[in-house]
């Protein structure tokens, strides 16, 4: 469960410790460093990572946002771009992915934008993009919250940068759990079935993962 961020001494230390420097050699801020440590936590707990473009919602407005989404299982907090962008840049250094992606994962950060990522990671859970793209809805957050907001793309498992058209493509992919009950209720059905299912939902995911962003 995503909670406000707290450190300890040592966790502390140690961040200021790696905090680079500017290239005046001036220490970076301390609300910086705090904000640059939690952008990695949640980089590292969460498989997906949504963002959204900010079109001047008002505080009560951005209230109605986070209840509306917590309701469904969803953390929504404004972001700092350039921290978090830098943030992604350096997570990915360090596990030694494919850099380019941060600087597409930056591209999505445009204006005022709010991150939104599960409350709650369970081990081996499939992503929850459907229910995300659902809880964004205008049925869901309401007409006045819905027309401020924009679904910019998102960032699912530090390996694909995807488009809104592209998330709301993945969202209609069904779940791991509901393949392997098809798959299962189709073992005694003739092969030509079986082959079509093998051959068709591969297809649909290669389709939405290979035009990322």
């Amino acid at each position: 469960m995503f909670r406000p961020q707290t450190f300890s001494a040592t966790e502390a230390a140690a961040a200021f410790a790696r905090a680079k420097r500017s290239q005046n050699n001036v220490p970076v801020p301390v609300a910086k460093t705090f904000y640059y440590e939690t952008y990695r936590r949640v980089l590292s707990a969460s498989p997906e990572l949504v963002i959204l473009q900010n079109n001047n919602l008002t505080a009560h407005e951005f209230k109605a946002l986070k209840l509306k989404l917590k309701q469904k299982g969803f953390v929504a907090t404004q972001v700092r771009n350039a921290v978090l962008s830098a943030a992604v840049r350096d997570h990915f250094v360090e596990e030694k992915k494919d850099v380019k992606l941060a600087t597409r994962f930056a591209r999505l950060l445009v204006g005022p934008s709010i991150a939104v990522f599960p409350g709650t990671v369970a081990e081996g859970q499939d992503l929850l993009v459907r229910e995300c793209v659902q809880a964004l809805a205008p049925e869901n957050l309401g007409a006045g919250v819905a027309k401020k907001i924009l679904v910019a793309g998102a960032l699912l498992e530090q390996s694909h940068v995807l488009s809104r058209q592209q998330l709301e493509e993945a969202a209609k992919l069904p779940s791991k759990q509901r393949l392997r009950e098809e798959l299962v209720g189709l073992l005694s059905s003739p092969a030509a079935r079986l082959a079509g299912l093998l051959s068709q939902q591969p297809q649909s995911l290669v389709r939405t993962l290979q035009g990322r962003v």
